[in-house]
């Protein structure tokens, strides 16, 4: 059990390399927080203009991760 426990899109969209079984570790002892990973990176599109922009409190990417996580109470 390792990297197949990551959904297909992970796994063909990001490079993921695990490490000391993490993968397994995360399914099995914290599966909510497996999933609140897996769905933020399935969900996550990094787009151009968030990095592009001009400086300011927060990034559009961290203010994109606040919202799902914030969303999910």
């Amino acid at each position: 059990m390792g990297l197949e426990l990551l959904p297909e899109f992970i796994r063909d969209n990001y490079e993921v390399y695990e490490w000391k079984h993490a993968c397994a570790i995360l399914n099995h002892d914290f599966p909510s927080e497996w999933k609140d990973i897996t769905e933020l990176l399935t969900q996550f599109r990094l787009k151009k203009s968030w990095i592009t922009a001009a400086g300011g409190r927060k990034s559009q990417v961290s203010e994109n991760i606040d919202h799902f996580f914030y969303s999910r109470g």
